[in-house]
């Protein structure tokens, strides 16, 4: 939200429309992906483990570069702690899909 208010999808030549549709759209994958969790489908581990590691990513390659080239970023500390949640959750979603993946593998094969 903190780079919508500060314009920083159109300082890049991005559309802040292109790029709500975008988020927007990563946020009904999660939550299909939490329907079929539900359901103990397969599938929802897998989206989730793809949307940690995008969320990851996307994190660190934005912003990562620009919070180590200035010491002051943003709205300092607060700002700082956005983008490193967003890093820790993603990896955090990513390892916790791959272990239900795992753990779900040898449910199935115990059956």
């Amino acid at each position: 939200m903190e780079d919508f208010a500060l314009g920083e999808p159109a300082k890049n030549g991005v559309p802040a429309a292109v790029l709500s549709f975008v988020v927007a759209g990563m946020f009904a994958l999660q939550g299909l992906a939490l329907f079929w969790a539900g359901q103990k489908d397969r599938r929802s581990y897998f989206i989730h483990a793809g949307l940690g590691i995008f969320w990851t990513l996307a994190a660190g390659i934005a912003q990562l570069p620009v919070i180590l080239a200035s010491s002051n970023y943003r709205s300092g500390f607060i700002s700082v702690a956005y983008v490193a949640g967003m890093i820790v959750i993603g990896i955090l979603l990513f390892l916790a899909s791959l272990q239900a993946l795992k753990n779900n593998g040898k449910t199935q094969a115990g059956k």
